[in-house]
């Protein structure tokens, strides 16, 4: 019994290292802006990887818990997109009992053909979103709002990740930053699951009233293979 414990643990710690060294590399956190709207651009390093361009015209809108950044022509949306988040935090950090200790950076762009958003605590990365509405086909298609769908989902993921406590954790974010955080760990069903009831919750939308997942659900069961080992149980679902 050992063994698969062991197992466990080496790839655990595996992707502890990786999460460590994709921190390292993580450098398009975009500038400080002590103004309401200024001029700035993110420090391209993994944004490269993301289309980002140092030749947009990058603005910044500083919020009480938000620095959002953008190309010029997303300002409306940048707008919308600051006042979602300073909503959620009202909504999400009491329920996680948790605050950043710094604002969180937020980026967007409309380079992608995909619905999506990706955030991170782990380095102080952030949040980018992609302002694409989802396609009909899609499973995040039942919303009231998709940008606020898109928010609370990925700042929950933010909060959720930066969870620490207890002095061996704070001695670990004095001496090497914000990079050993334990919850980055969970694996992705946890993660995708926790925002999505998140989005559920706080929005009239989301996944967990989405008929395409109640398809699925009723699919499996009348062809009995929910909870079946070859299959998919009901808590993965």
């Amino acid at each position: 019994m050992r063994q698969p414990h062991s197992s466990r643990t080496s790839r655990s710690l595996t992707s502890a290292a990786k999460i460590a060294l994709f921190a390292l590399a993580l450098t398009c956190a975009p500038a400080e802006s002590s103004e309401p709207l200024s001029h700035s651009a993110p420090r391209f390093g993994i944004g490269e990887s993301l289309g980002f361009s140092p030749f947009w015209d990058w603005k910044t809108i500083t919020t009480e818990h938000f620095r959002v950044t953008f190309p010029q022509e997303l300002e409306p949306a940048a707008r919308k997109t600051a006042v979602y988040f300073e909503q959620a935090h009202r909504a999400l950090s009491p329920t996680l009992k948790w605050e950043p200790r710094t604002k969180t950076q937020v980026v967007l762009t409309n380079n992608q053909d995909a619905a999506n958003g990706l955030a991170t605590a782990v380095q102080r990365f952030g949040i980018v979103l992609f302002l694409t509405p989802p396609d009909p086909h899609f499973s995040t298609t039942h919303y009231d709002d998709w940008l606020r769908l898109l928010v609370i989902h990925e700042y929950t993921h933010l909060l959720n990740i930066d969870v620490t406590s207890g002095w061996v954790y704070k001695a670990l974010r004095i001496a090497f930053g914000d990079v050993f955080l334990p919850n980055s760990l969970w694996p992705s069903w946890m993660l995708e699951g926790f925002a999505v009831y998140m989005e559920t919750r706080y929005t009239r939308g989301g996944r967990g009233r989405s008929p395409y997942w109640d398809m699925i659900v009723r699919s499996l069961v009348e062809s009995d293979r929910l909870d079946r080992s070859d299959s998919v149980t009901l808590d993965r679902v």
